[in-house]
């Protein structure tokens, strides 16, 4: 089977709003929970998280970005086209993971905890994980590619061999 530009593109975005929806559904129901007075509320729990949850998500963004920049740096001129963008939506989809992650486990915290301040650090990691929507223009940008692929992906209709 053949890639278009566009199916690629769709593939990539219906994974990115897969996660997310994910990270958006488990927020509402554990603002739900929270809302109904289901929590534990307690103080040393909040203690341990407040630490450990910024300090978890700092990494995993900083983690992210490191991999997938030392990661794209590695796909060289001679695979394809369809291989390079294999590749690239492999390290997206790490990528997405690992913010996904934090956010999943700032949700439990806060679950736990009712402490609300970790809904700050839920908002700013979606705000994160937003900003990295697939795009052509991110594609074209950031994966080594030559002149006749670049034509091919910028051409809708282009087929990805």
């Amino acid at each position: 089977m053949q890639f278009t530009t566009t199916s690629y593109l769709k593939n990539l975005k219906i994974l990115f709003v897969a996660l997310g929806a994910v990270q958006i559904f488990l927020a509402l129901i554990v603002f739900v929970l929270i809302s109904n007075g289901i929590s534990l509320n307690g103080e040393d729990l909040v203690q341990g998280f407040n630490y450990l949850i910024p300090a978890l998500c700092v990494a995993m963004v900083f983690l992210s970005l490191v991999i997938f920049r030392k990661k794209i740096n590695t796909i060289d001129s001679i695979f394809s086209l369809k291989d390079k963008l294999e590749v690239y939506r492999g390290l997206y989809i790490t990528r997405w993971a690992m913010i996904e992650g934090p956010v999943i486990f700032t949700l439990i915290a806060y679950l736990l905890t009712g402490a609300e301040k970790f809904l700050i650090i839920v908002v700013v990691m979606l705000l994160i994980y937003i900003s990295l929507y697939p795009s052509l223009q991110k594609i074209l940008k950031e994966l080594p590619l030559s002149s006749d692929e670049q034509e091919i992906l910028n051409d809708p209709n282009g087929i990805i061999e």
